[in-house]
């Protein structure tokens, strides 16, 4: 029997059978490489820790510094932290002429610094 019929081509079992089992690798390999992704960036925010962000209002002349709620990991791009930080800590502090002012530290890992932004 030829290979094509009426211009289709045709395909014996174990040929049906390699292309199902490659789609089935590939779609496992991109989740799992997905999941990574993810991961990744959360241990990076899991690895700054709160103490870097209040280190960074007390260089700038803050004071009575306090942080508020839980460190956001999670797209720090759209709440106005730069493509190299890693987490975004919201606190309450003194700035350097005594008024208190609410503030959040976009805080990087490794070689990259903190920035403060007042709100």
């Amino acid at each position: 029997m030829s290979d094509t019929l009426r211009g289709i081509k045709m395909y014996n079992d174990s040929e049906s059978l390699w292309n199902w089992e490659k789609t089935v690798i590939t779609i496992i390999v991109s989740t799992i490489l997905t999941i990574i992704g993810f991961g990744f960036a959360f241990i990076q925010g899991a690895m700054v820790k709160p103490s870097d962000a209040v280190r960074a209002l007390e260089t700038q002349g803050y004071s009575d510094v306090h942080i508020i709620g839980e460190p956001k990991w999670v797209a720090l791009s759209w709440r106005g932290c730069g493509g190299g930080d890693a987490a975004l800590y919201n606190a309450q502090a003194k700035n350097p002429i005594g008024k208190q002012v609410d503030v959040f530290v976009c805080v990087g890992w490794w070689f990259k610094g903190s920035t403060v932004r007042s709100n």
